[in-house]
């Protein structure tokens, strides 16, 4: 038995004062094409491009399937595809370029998202719980382009309190477990939670 307890998605964040000094609109960018036109001209003006995490494993794999799937992939045939290989060319052509950090094959998302913080990038693929210092530096959110146009889908995570589920005699031990998981999730219990890690909340 599960509780989802929070909800989390990825996002696009841009820093508003390289994109002014580079002269970039945020609202201009759609597609791939007019992403990559916004973050080459904030190279030409003396700043880095893009960070995100290409790290192996499942911080990386959600970093890039917002580009699969905004290419028009499906999770079904991925291996092979035409979908894989235009975004394993959009990401890996941002690294060929300079555009980002040859340091993404093993940065996780908390070490990309530490270099978009020094202030010199326009653009970082980071989740929502990264908002609260987003705020704070002045950073703004757009959405994710898909290839040739509109939205790109992104991954929805979140986070679980869980039971397992095994068969127990232990009347008071399951009882507690219950009382645990209540408090938990309690309103304001779980509000806090949230507030701290910066995570959406599952419930009102």
């Amino acid at each position: 038995m599960g509780f989802l307890t929070a909800l989390t998605h990825w996002a696009c964040i841009t820093n508003p004062d390289v994109l002014n000094k580079a002269g970039v609109d945020p609202e201009s960018i759609t597609d791939w094409d007019s992403l990559n036109s916004a973050i080459e001209k904030v190279v030409n003006a003396g700043y880095k491009g893009i960070t995100f995490s290409g790290i192996s494993g499942e911080e990386g794999t959600f970093q890039f399937l917002p580009w699969f799937w905004g290419a028009g992939g499906e999770l079904k045939d991925a291996s092979g595809s035409s979908a894989e290989q235009d975004a394993l060319d959009l990401v890996s052509g941002w690294v060929q370029k300079g555009w980002a950090p040859k340091s993404v094959a093993t940065d996780n998302q908390s070490a990309a998202w530490d270099l978009f913080l020094g202030g010199d990038y326009g653009f970082s693929e980071n989740g929502s719980w990264q908002m609260e210092s987003a705020v704070e530096k002045g950073y703004k959110m757009i959405s994710i382009p898909a290839k040739d146009g509109g939205v790109a889908p992104v991954p929805s995570g979140g986070e679980f309190i869980t039971i397992p589920a095994q068969k127990t005699k232990d009347s008071d031990k399951m009882k507690a477990t219950a009382e645990v998981i209540q408090c938990l999730i309690d309103g304001d219990n779980l509000k806090k939670t949230n507030d701290e890690m910066v995570y959406l909340a599952a419930k009102k």
